[in-house]
């Protein structure tokens, strides 16, 4: 009998995969995110910028690709545990939505899907949220990236960051998203 429930749970995993794949738009290309004048990001390219970490796509077939766009925020917890999220001029401050809220610091995973933030880091933990997707499907990625400043040293989920040729990955299952 037990041989049969796992027969039945390797079909019905199989089946979901197969559907996965024949779905139309389960390639790489991604759509630009319009944003409002709120909702500012932070050009990727600046060269004041600190990489932390590459996302990347892993596709039902377990090709593995950058994946492009989405929006991220970062924030730390104050001794109350409450979230502070990091604003353009470097400070930290308690917000309500990151995305509306004025001045918050925003990023955008540029065309290698590598995400990083501006301005000098202080000794600390901090964590990296994915806000926004990049596409129609839906990315599950780590949540949230804890990011760790020790000396001027850069970890990212206890790896070490070593540049921008040698960035840790954070890996995203992309699945389709059900819209009702």
């Amino acid at each position: 009998m037990r041989g049969k429930h796992i027969i039945i749970k390797i079909l019905i995993a199989g089946a979901a995969i197969l559907a996965v794949m024949g779905l139309q738009g389960g390639g790489v290309k991604t759509k630009p995110i319009s944003l409002t004048a709120q909702q500012t990001v932070v050009a990727q390219q600046s060269q004041k910028s600190v990489p932390l970490f590459q996302q990347m796509a892993v596709f039902p077939d377990g090709c593995q690709r950058p994946l492009a766009g989405g929006i991220f925020a970062f924030y730390r917890f104050d001794i109350k545990g409450r979230k502070q999220y990091r604003m353009k001029n470097g400070d930290w401050q308690l917000v309500g939505n990151p995305l509306t809220a004025n001045g918050v610091y925003l990023a955008q995973a540029d065309q290698l899907g590598v995400v990083g933030i501006t301005r000098k880091l202080n000794d600390g933990r901090f964590y990296v949220e994915r806000l926004k997707l990049p596409e129609r499907y839906a990315v599950r990625l780590p949540s949230p990236v804890k990011v760790s400043v020790k000396q001027g040293a850069l970890t990212v989920n206890g790896q070490p960051v070593r540049g921008r040729d040698s960035l840790p990955r954070i890996y995203a299952l992309r699945v389709p998203v059900t819209r009702q």
